[in-house]
């Protein structure tokens, strides 16, 4: 497993003196007769590792979410999103986890209170780029700013699962390419949740109906294909010393992972293929089979159907991460919460009100994400037969196609 990728250095003394004198004459230059509002539909996306804090043209605070959400824009249009968190530490985690099965998601990088000088300079950006916002929306930038971490994310702007024209991404009539590939990346965060115990996002094992605009369709600085995206990332740990809630959360992961080996394992998985909705493969199990009704009443409105083939993407997708976190080993996630710790501590010095647990430390337990990992290391050896079996089932599809 590779390891994440360092924090970018911090800015040198000199370089912030030389920010903190091109702000204060950039913001003297303004035009303040029209209040200012970040183009989102227009802006492009700033690399979160060269920000020129000087060249900020101005801010709006999000109107969602309970955590304070930045959009700052620079002279150049492009635009990074800033957010104070109190889940920093669990945000982080899922998002290491989320590069071990490659899973599209956003740049970021941390700047901690107190400590990185770079917080002070964005600080007064803000406060100065206040000034340009409508007085009964002035001050909003405080509440996300008085957290011990802030993340600056990369901004990217996109179709969520919720917002797309379903046929024109994944065809009409039948599956198209890119269509393949998303549902086959649907798979991969479906399953990834299982792992952080998401459930803002897809139904698969809670009783909730989801929240789709948490996968997004678009590219990145890095990606300049179109991909799903998974956002707001985090990981909400059950301690194994709360038994019952712990035994039935592992019993659910357990009974999802035999159900898909069963249907595999069946002489003709999909034979009873069509139902009454569009979107469907009578053969899933109830699980699965949460997550098509989602896609049939929330997403497709009965406009589009992925099919026997979309489905079998989608279970790619699902195999494919079960056997690449079953290779995940307990001192490598280990690793990972220790150097998140590094991150995210903050000396008490600093800020003798801020410690571990306002970052949501304790939402990562690494013996929960630990018997997950476990019970997909004990059934990959029939995943991987599984994997095999799906790959040559769509190899025969393309090939008749062609």
């Amino acid at each position: 497993m590779s390891a994440p990728p360092p924090p970018p250095p911090a800015p040198s003394p000199a370089d912030l003196e030389h920010l903190r004198l091109k702000l204060s004459t950039h913001m003297a230059d303004i035009d303040k007769t029209d209040w200012f509002e970040v183009d989102l539909k227009t802006g492009s996306s700033a690399d979160v590792h060269a920000l020129d804090w000087g060249k900020c043209a101005g801010f709006s605070a999000s109107d969602e979410g309970s955590e304070g959400v930045l959009f700052i824009q620079f002279d150049d249009k492009s635009v990074v999103t800033v957010k104070g968190s109190t889940t920093e530490a669990a945000d982080l985690f899922a998002a290491d986890l989320a590069t071990i099965v490659d899973i599209p998601i956003p740049d970021y990088r941390i700047l901690k209170n107190g400590v990185d000088e770079e917080y002070s300079i964005l600080l007064e950006t803000l406060n100065a780029a206040d000034d340009l916002n409508h007085p009964l929306k002035r001050g909003r930038h405080l509440r996300g700013m008085g957290k011990p971490v802030v993340s600056i994310i990369e901004f990217i702007k996109g179709k969520s699962l919720l917002e797309l024209n379903p046929s024109e991404i994944f065809g009409k009539k039948t599956i198209n390419t890119r269509g393949a590939m998303f549902c086959r990346e649907i798979g991969k965060i479906t399953l990834y949740d299982v792992v952080i115990n998401n459930w803002d996002r897809l139904p698969l094992i809670w009783d909730n109906k989801g929240n789709p605009d948490n996968i997004l369709f678009t590219s990145s600085r890095r990606r300049k294909e179109i991909h799903a995206f998974a956002i707001d990332n985090s990981i909400t740990s059950i301690d194994p010393s709360l038994s019952e809630n712990f035994s039935e959360y592992m019993d659910k992961v357990r009974y999802v992972i035999n159900e898909v080996c069963k249907q595999w394992n069946e002489p003709e998985p999909f034979k009873n293929v069509r139902q009454s909705f569009p979107l469907t493969c009578a053969s899933h199990p109830p699980s699965i089979l949460n997550i098509l009704n989602f896609f049939k009443e929330t997403v497709f409105h009965g406009e589009c159907d992925v099919g026997i083939e979309g489905m079998k993407y989608f279970d790619l997708g699902f195999v494919e991460s079960i056997l690449a976190f079953a290779k995940v080993t307990l001192e490598d996630i280990t690793k990972i919460r220790d150097n998140i710790e590094k991150q995210v501590s903050i000396p008490l010095e600093k800020l003798p009100t801020m410690g571990l647990e306002s970052v949501s430390f304790g939402k990562i337990n690494l013996d929960f994400v630990n018997s997950i990992l476990e019970i997909f290391r004990e059934a990959s050896p029939t995943l991987s037969k599984i994997q095999m079996k799906i790959e040559k089932d769509l190899a025969a599809v393309l090939l008749m196609s062609q």
